[in-house]
């Protein structure tokens, strides 16, 4: 079972994650790509094309590190096997019972899952079979992801943090009278 200081430390290093997620998702608007007629032009420049499917890679793989930190610190559980990405992304949003609260919504899993897919895509084509379309779809998706996976993430932690705190008041109280 985690502790508080575990947890603490648990939730430092996510913080970090999530800011490394803030400048991905900002160097995406400040380069207008989350206004289509903007992104269209900028992305039929093949370099950038490619670069930007590398952000949204990134950013993928940020959060998959959050995920992987939570499976192991809290869950005591990574997953093996050649699907061990999907089943990972399965795992954060489950509640575990006497563990954990679930550490995605069900809104924000949809989303991951499809990053997830373009990243395995993107990963194992050439830059020049990427399609502009596919890669301003997944910035209009990570456009509505950011806020409500950082907000889970939030909430995450604060329930992790009660829940903790309530065992150890919980444990504090005599169980018998004398």
């Amino acid at each position: 079972m985690i502790t508080i200081r575990a947890l603490t430390y648990l939730k430092i290093e996510i913080d970090e994650e999530i800011q490394g997620l803030d400048q991905i998702f900002s160097v995406l608007q400040k380069k207008g790509l989350y206004e289509e007629e903007i992104a269209k032009k900028i992305l039929a420049d093949e370099v950038i094309l490619r670069g930007v499917a590398g952000l949204l890679q990134d950013y993928y793989s940020g959060a998959e590190r959050i995920f992987k930190k939570i499976a192991l610190e809290i869950d005591e559980r990574l997953p093996k096997g050649e699907s061990w990405h999907k089943t990972l992304l399965s795992q954060m949003k489950a509640k575990i019972p006497g563990i954990r609260p679930e550490a995605i919504s069900e809104k924000s899993y949809e989303k991951l899952d499809e990053l997830r897919s373009f990243r395995h895509r993107v990963g194992n084509i050439y830059s020049f079979n990427l399609i502009p379309q596919n890669v301003l779809n997944n910035v209009r998706l990570l456009y509505k992801l950011n806020e409500s996976f950082k907000h889970d993430i939030e909430i995450f932690l604060e329930k992790m943090k009660d829940s903790l705190e309530k065992k150890i008041k919980n444990q504090s109280k005599p169980r018998f009278k004398l």
